[in-house]
């Protein structure tokens, strides 16, 4: 309408050059981008929601589901549902088995944690994004399986599921080898399930994802390929039966809590090139009698651990 005025304007008064100029300084309607739906919730939210006939409460407009009810034994997900809603379900100790609808975008931080009754689950197509320790907990999960859509995992998703056997993965942003969970490209890992006393990292991998080996309680050798550059946060932690690790040259950063509760760690390596260590890499390694690290790098070493790991330290 704006258009068609300003040509009849300019008609009738003969300044079409002017027509031009104000045509030309016309904006182009702004195109707005639906946005993500929130997995946070807030208290107030849940109260203003809307329950169904097994008390579970939805967003008002039913796109969110807000909060699960500890007292399920199984339930069937709402269709037209988007979000499950952080720690939606976390601690439905009953809950055995949960159908997902086509359509759920988006599963948040601790949705199923502590679920440990929950025997497997399926995420449907168009899944995009699972929150960090989605599933942690979930002690009874043996099967889960993670369909085209998924294209981000964060933290490693299935903390202490330690009956998880198996990982189907129809994902193309995704791949598993040898129950470690990778990106497509296998440049960071970022899970491990499997209950082997040693593993080989697969080559090409370039970073261990946060919590990664978080609680492999039977590891106790793990080998990592030239070419890993950081070591994420807790990724080894309370890894109790871990002896030895194979630390490569190239590796930068090591993450806060890497190593810490490993007590039958007895000794480690470091390349040179660690630019950075987190705090309390070593913490309560009980058995860790020495540090092995490169000539001429006592100072740096120095700089960046606690002065209390300095008595351990060997040059080689």
């Amino acid at each position: 309408p704006r258009l068609y005025a300003l040509f009849l304007l300019a008609y009738t008064e003969g300044e079409l050059n002017n027509a031009s100029i104000n045509l030309i300084n016309l904006s182009v309607p702004e195109v707005v981008e639906e946005g993500k739906l929130s997995t946070e919730v807030t208290d107030e939210e849940i109260e203003e929601g809307v329950k169904d006939e097994y008390g579970v409460t939805y967003s008002k407009d039913g796109l969110r589901l807000l909060e699960g009810n500890s007292e399920l034994t199984t339930y069937m997900v709402r269709k037209g549902t988007r979000v499950i809603c952080d720690e939606a379900f976390s601690s439905c100790h009953a809950l055995t088995s949960i159908t997902l609808p086509q359509g759920v975008e988006s599963i948040g931080e601790g949705a199923f944690e502590d679920c440990d009754a929950l025997t497997s689950i399926t995420l449907p197509q168009g899944v995009e994004s699972i929150g960090d320790y989605a599933f942690s907990g979930c002690e009874a999960l043996t099967s889960i399986t993670l369909l085209q859509g998924v294209n981000n995992i964060g933290c490693n998703p299935f903390l202490d599921s330690n009956n998880l056997s198996s990982v189907i993965c129809r994902s193309p942003h995704f791949k598993v080898i040898d129950k470690i969970l990778l990106t497509s490209d296998g440049k960071r890992l970022i899970a491990y399930w499997g209950k082997e006393k040693v593993v080989n990292v697969p080559q090409g991998v370039e970073s261990i994802g946060d919590e990664a080996f978080y609680n492999c309680e039977a590891l106790t050798s793990i080998t990592l390929p030239q070419g890993v550059e950081s070591i994420g946060d807790e990724a080894f932690s309370y890894c109790k039966a871990l002896t030895s690790i194979t630390l490569p040259q190239g590796i930068e950063r090591i993450g806060n809590y890497t190593f810490s509760n490993c007590k039958a760690l007895t000794s480690i390596t470091l390349p040179q090139g660690v630019e950075s260590i987190g705090n309390e890499a070593f913490y309560y390694c009980d058995a860790l009698t020495s540090i092995r690290i490169p000539k001429g790098t006592l100072a740096h070493f120095q700089r960046i651990l606690p002065s209390y790991l300095h008595e351990k330290f060997r040059e080689c």
